[in-house]
């Protein structure tokens, strides 16, 4: 029998529980630099901009195209806008400073941004871009993470955006133990079966 127990932290103290053999693995978001730390990428995944659905750019897709939301309220698929279409959003900004940089100078090539909140977390961002409201820039994987009444409206954009690494982390030097071998064994195959598995990951699979 297998006890799985998720732990909730910001990056910095993940690292330090996993150093001190009190985690098994970690996710984690790249860069990551550690010498005592093994990261093994998992996802390189596309940004999408998130809009809230009072915003003009997403009212006037709703109504364009009926059929962008299910019956169950779902995003059916992601339509391309110019990013100055949102110019006079406030921008909120995620992840840890080489990424909100890489947001921010994205935004630039467009109009001076308003900026709004800032979090660490990347699932508040999607909460933010829903309520506060703020326009986001969201990885692709977390525009299906929520319930569709919490979701914002997400969109492709013209200008080339940020992509967004995720990474499983183990520490240096250890044996794994079986059961974490195997939930790393399972949780790759999920994140392969969303397509969103990292390309050199996929054919080390296909070759197995």
């Amino acid at each position: 029998e297998v006890k799985l127990v998720l732990v909730e932290r910001d990056q910095y103290q993940l690292e330090r529980l996993l150093e001190a053999g009190k985690l098994d693995m970690i996710f984690t978001m790249l860069p990551m630099d550690n010498p005592n730390i093994r990261v093994i990428p998992l996802v390189e995944d596309e940004f999408l901009i998130a809009l809230p659905q009072s915003h003009p750019v997403s009212r006037e897709q709703l109504e364009k195209n009926p059929g962008l939301l299910d019956e169950t309220g779902s995003q059916t698929q992601f339509p391309t806008i110019d990013l100055s279409r949102c110019k006079d959003a406030k921008f909120a900004l995620s992840g840890k400073d080489r990424l909100k940089f890489a947001q921010l100078a994205a935004l630039k090539t467009a109009f001076e941004p308003q900026l709004g909140f800032e979090t660490d977390s990347l699932e508040s961002l999607v909460a933010i871009a829903a309520f506060a409201p703020h326009g986001a820039m969201v990885p692709k994987l977390f525009s299906t993470l929520y319930d569709a009444q919490e979701r914002p409206l997400f969109f492709h954009c013209r200008e080339k955006l940020p992509t967004w690494s995720f990474a499983l982390s183990v520490q240096k030097n250890v044996q794994l133990s079986e059961p974490a071998v195997e939930y790393i064994r399972l949780f790759t195959e999920y994140i392969e079966k969303l397509g969103l598995l990292r390309e050199e990951l996929r054919t080390q699979n296909a070759k197995r």
